[in-house]
């Protein structure tokens, strides 16, 4: 079976068994990965910005002007280099990592989510709690043909994004939760 968030069909993973606490090593990752095209889409808004640094950096080594402090002059001939060399790498490993980390999964008893690169976030969504799915697509989602589905719970701590996944596949999530949560009598509260 092919993963949901990439391209061609979808179908939700109900036999799956639902994350458990099992001693040390915490809940298990959820199954699948965020589409493949959102590393693209990461790297583009990591360029943007890059971009809003290495601008008024480089501005700054062109206008300061040779007559001002040696200490600000070198500060402003260095600044952009370092900067462009950090913002290349964080161009080229930021993206794959966050697709390599970024997990979800939707079983017959909630949602699941795997998020973050530094500090790490593991969201659990009883299908029994939703109110409401939202699906969006910003114009950078749209150009990479990705979106993000927004679970709501009366609680604010109880929602989960599902972000960047292939626009067919958030469409069928999205209408897979909505069809189940309707299923459920209570009022969700």
């Amino acid at each position: 079976m092919s993963e949901p968030g990439a391209a061609g069909p979808m179908s939700v993973q109900d036999s799956a068994e639902p994350p458990t606490l099992s001693g040390e090593s915490g809940p298990r990752e959820p199954q699948w990965r965020v589409a493949p095209s959102a590393i693209g889409l990461w790297t583009v808004q990591e360029i943007i910005g890059a971009l809003f640094f290495l601008i008024p950096a480089m501005a700054a080594s062109i206008f300061v002007p040779e007559s001002a402090p040696t200490w600000l002059v070198m500060t402003t001939d260095i600044l952009p280099w370092a900067l462009a060399v950090f913002f290349v790498a964080e161009v080229l490993v930021l993206p794959r990592y966050k697709h390599a980390v970024h997990r979800w999964e939707v079983t017959a008893d909630g949602i699941y989510t795997l998020t973050g690169w530094l500090s790490r976030t593991w969201i659990l969504v009883p299908i029994s709690r939703i109110q409401t799915v939202d699906v969006t697509r910003g114009p950078l989602q749209r150009m990479f043909g990705l979106a993000s589905v927004s679970v709501r719970t009366a609680s604010a701590q109880g929602s989960v994004e599902i972000h960047q996944l292939d626009a067919y596949a958030a469409a069928q999530v999205a209408d897979d939760l909505s069809k189940r949560a309707n299923l459920y009598d209570d009022d969700a509260t």
